[in-house]
């Protein structure tokens, strides 16, 4: 009797945390709450995973052979084997939840893809391998999603690995824009040779990536040369973003006329206070209107609201009609009426040429305060870390997927420590210092 109890009492706390995690996810993306609610969920995630630690070995292998149900148990039992030391189990359990494909629907409600969900895991425990096999698999290449997750590890944790990540690029890997997202968060400056060819790529996230690797290297010829060279190619955007300066604007604004939504996403992180009525107009193209509404609220601090429609689940003949019983939810509205009338009753200002955060000219403090919003989704608050590291050469092991105690510990201690900055921005100037806080 006590061998069944325990066996249903860590069958529970299982699904009970890998319901959380997609909890999470749903509440950061698109986000309903801020990271103070967000905190709630993580503590009762990791009071799950000690529970699950401390059931031993024979609680681990009931992991193993029930998380691949779905991504958020892979989550969960991921981080669990990882947490006890269980590299081998973790390694086959990565495998046996991506033989399973990602369900349509399970998507569509919110739950994140079964390799992110890895990824993510991985990440989130210190790694407790063998640190030089880790290397040699990274060294390797190919094709294997286990790599795949060891290199985000590797980006998201800064390993001494940006030789492994280079020749594992250079033998051909299955997600090559993971591998140069994990060497721009290196920040290794040799590694631009490896770089620079990827600029060339027509997928436009690969590009991206390497593009936002070179603006991390710190070199000042590097971003000038990047600056120069930013005009038609699909990697622009994201330059212009973090290195662009008041000329930035037309650039972006015919890129967002071609239907780029990073673009829209580009123009909110340049901050330019005459991107306005850019981003009011891209709020009428459907693909564009999501990442407009971020843009606009990140570069006027309003933040009008509108009710978000639910999803409801797949019919089944037997089973009574779908009635919704839950309180409204609400998110960032993506009408281009709402906004209008938001921009036309706010008592704003906002020159051209003039960098803004939240409605005041942008400045590290006014990011930070970005970071703590709860209206701006995880893609958006990933680049805006970058944005601390390249404007601002605030090099802080800050993520945005982080446990939510850690983010806000981090931006506490990054807001006191703002007074005694070497070398302070101008608030409103197009910066760029680098991680040296060397102007440009």
């Amino acid at each position: 009797m006590p061998v069944r109890f325990h066996e249903e009492l860590l069958g529970e706390s299982l699904d009970e945390a890998a319901a959380l995690y997609t909890q999470r996810c749903q509440d950061l993306d698109p986000p309903t709450v801020g990271l103070h609610h967000v905190l709630d969920v993580d503590v009762r995630i990791e009071a799950h995973l000690d529970l699950l630690c401390a059931g031993g070995d024979d609680a681990l292998t009931g992991v193993a052979a029930t998380a691949a149900e779905s991504a958020g148990g892979g989550y969960t039992g991921a981080r669990a084997l990882l947490r006890q030391g269980q590299v081998a189990a973790w390694s086959d359990l990565t495998e046996t939840v991506l033989a399973t494909p990602d369900d349509p629907d399970r998507l569509a409600n919110g739950e994140p893809p079964r390799l992110a969900a890895l990824k993510a895991a991985s990440a989130h425990e210190a790694w407790v391998g063998d640190l030089q096999e880790a290397q040699r698999l990274l060294s390797t290449g190919g094709d294997s999603p286990l790599t795949t997750c060891l290199a985000y590890a590797a980006g998201y944790q800064r390993w001494d690995a940006a030789a492994a990540l280079q020749a594992g690029l250079k033998a051909g890997v299955a997600e090559p824009a993971t591998w140069l997202w994990a060497l721009g968060q290196i920040g290794e400056a040799q590694a631009r040779d490896t770089l620079l060819p990827f600029l060339e790529e027509a997928d436009a996230e690969i590009c991206r990536a390497a593009a936002l690797a070179l603006c991390r290297t710190e070199e000042d010829q590097m971003a000038a040369w990047l600056v120069a060279q930013a005009l038609n190619q699909l990697w622009a955007p994201i330059v212009l973003a973090f290195l662009g300066g008041p000329r930035a604007l037309p650039v972006l604004s015919k890129h967002i006329e071609t239907g780029d939504v990073f673009a829209v996403t580009a123009a909110g992180l340049l901050g330019d206070g005459g991107g306005v009525d850019v981003l009011l107009a891209a709020l009428a193209n459907p693909e564009q209107a999501t990442a407009s509404a971020q843009a606009l609220h990140l570069l006027t601090g309003l933040a009008p609201q509108e009710q978000r429609q639910r999803t409801p689940p797949v019919a089944d003949p037997d089973e009574p009609p779908f009635v919704d019983t839950d309180e409204p939810a609400w998110q960032l509205a993506v009408s281009q009426q709402v906004w209008s009338q938001a921009l036309q009753r706010a008592p704003l200002k906002l020159s051209p040429g003039i960098r803004y955060r939240l409605g005041h000219p942008a400045d590290p403090a006014q990011s930070l305060l970005a970071l703590r919003s709860p209206h701006v989704r995880q893609s958006l608050r990933t680049l805006l870390i970058d944005e601390l590291f390249i404007r601002f050469g605030l090099g802080v092991h800050l993520r945005a997927d982080q446990h939510a105690g850690r983010q806000l510990r981090v931006l506490d201690k990054l807001e006191q420590f703002l007074p005694h900055m070497v070398v302070k921005p101008v608030p409103g100037h197009f910066t760029f210092q680098g991680r040296r806080g060397v102007g440009a």
